[in-house]
């Protein structure tokens, strides 16, 4: 065998050997986080003055911005994953904002 064959032999067990790396749309770790992270969301809507704190408008105002800039921030479903809601994104949005200004 000559030094050419060899590299080509150490190359091709290098490659067999090689582990690919696992590529996730949402990794475990924080797709676990996303369930119970809408679930705190949903129980913030129920409690106004809790809304009213952390999200500086009452539940009223809010469903009326809804209204008004869901269509235009509204994303559809793949086959590949879930779409965030209207309703959590503008959520997550005044809450990172109103987290910003303080």
């Amino acid at each position: 065998m000559s030094s050419s064959d060899e590299d080509l032999v150490v190359g091709a067990m290098y490659l067999m050997r090689r582990k690919k790396r696992k590529r996730f749309w949402v990794h475990p770790d924080f797709e676990k986080n996303y369930e119970r992270r809408f679930s705190i969301i949903a129980e913030e809507m129920q409690d106004p003055v809790k809304f009213k704190q952390v999200y500086r408008m009452s539940a009223e105002c809010f469903d009326e911005l809804t209204r008004l800039v869901g269509p235009r921030i509204e994303k559809k479903n793949t086959r590949f994953r879930k779409a965030i809601g209207v309703t959590e994104r503008l959520l997550i949005t005044l809450r990172y904002v109103n987290k910003r200004s303080k």
